[in-house]
């Protein structure tokens, strides 16, 4: 399972189509020890909240019990709250229920309607943001791929272990000499090798060497094209590998340093702000290609971007934090009504947005307001 697997498909049962209320509840929740005894009370007062929204909007007591039951059983409960995460979200229709852990809080809150509210969720989202980080050094290679919520170590079967392995040369202090070499190099003799001039240049043609057969081995398991790979090694090997994998995916500033003495954790976290960089890099450009007339077209008039995501043209969708714009939307006809306030019967024209994006295959992304590309609250990419 990848890294954004593991969250990253939070959503796909929530925006199936279902008749009847939807239950959508967010609780802040607290990791281990004493403060984490508090989440049982916290989740109690949620539940009676939860309780009071359902009457409030109509709901029998076998509606109610119907929405809450999986909710106030204790196990479920306590098999939904793992003691690494920070919030917990309960979501039920008629027949339905789910949990959704999260690593980070959520703001307290119940909403009762016609679908569930998932914007709170957004951040999960950028679990789908997953990244590579290639590890690399003498005497050892790790590819790692990370989330900005989690990390794991990939299994390489088929590739070699470092320098000597791959190419059948040993690296000393002063010198480098051939060990026995691979097969596929064929038998060759000793050869001792001093510093500078071209001693210097041999030592980069067989560091791109090594660097390139690792790389025949490694780029079946980095399927993904749009995920970028961070390289953690000496930074002077950086020219090294790029000459080696020409690959647009390998970003031009590495974790530097050998990595032969840093956890898979440590490689993460100091590999995180560079992947996130780089997307926030690709976006501009994106934006910039789209101001210029290049595809994909982007759209931010709400009532536009609502209209395309009903239609299942939007591929990428962004939406300003903590943003709503209240109102209604006609599907049958296209047309929108916004309310500076709500009215009854209205609904956050955002989320409805999210809502058909996701529903119908495409991305959302939640943005500052200060780096969305206009002052509207969303803006989209259409795929045609």
């Amino acid at each position: 399972m990848k890294v954004a697997e593991a969250v990253g498909s939070w959503w796909e049962d929530l925006v199936e189509k279902r008749a009847g209320m939807h239950l959508s509840l967010f609780v802040p929740m607290e990791r281990g020890g004493i403060a984490a005894r508090a989440n049982v009370n916290r989740w109690r007062q949620a539940l009676r909240d939860a309780e009071a929204h359902l009457v409030e909007a109509g709901a029998s007591a076998e509606v109610r019990d119907d929405l809450l039951g999986s909710a106030r059983a204790g196990a479920r409960f306590e098999r939904a709250l793992p003691d690494s995460f920070d919030g917990l979200a309960y979501f039920a229709a008629p027949g339905f229920s789910q949990f959704v852990s999260t690593p980070f809080p959520l703001p307290k809150s119940v909403h009762v309607g016609r679908h569930f509210r998932l914007r709170p969720l957004l951040p999960l989202a950028k679990s789908a943001e997953h990244f590579y980080v290639l590890a690399l050094s003498l005497r050892d290679v790790r590819l790692l791929e990370g989330s900005p919520f989690a990390v794991r170590r990939l299994k390489l079967p088929d590739v070699p272990h470092g320098f000597a392995e791959a190419t059948g040369y040993v690296y000393e202090a002063q010198r480098q000499a051939h060990s026995a070499s691979p097969a596929a190099l064929g038998e060759r003799g000793v050869i001792v090798h001093g510093q500078g001039g071209n001693a210097d240049d041999r030592r980069d043609r067989d560091l791109e060497h090594y660097f390139r057969r690792l790389w025949e081995s490694l780029a079946t398991l980095l399927p993904e094209r749009g995920a970028p790979i961070v390289l953690a090694a000496v930074e002077d090997y950086l020219p090294l590998v790029s000459a080696a994998l020409r690959d647009p995916r390998l970003v031009d500033c590495c974790v530097a340093g050998s990595p032969d003495h840093l956890s898979d954790e440590d490689l993460w976290r100091r590999a995180l702000p560079i992947a996130t960089a780089w997307r926030d890099g690709e976006r501009a450009r994106r934006l910039r290609d789209s101001g210029s007339g290049r595809r994909p077209v982007l759209v931010t008039e709400l009532a536009e971007v609502l209209s395309a995501a009903e239609a299942g043209r939007v591929t990428h969708l962004l939406l300003g934090d903590r943003l709503e714009r209240w109102g209604r939307y006609d599907e049958q006809h296209g047309l929108m009504e916004e309310r500076a306030l709500p009215e009854p019967g209205d609904e956050d024209l955002l989320e409805r947005a999210l809502f058909a994006t996701l529903s119908r295959g495409g991305e959302v992304e939640s943005l500052p307001q200060a780096q969305m590309p206009t002052a509207e609250p969303a803006a989209a990419w259409l795929r045609f």
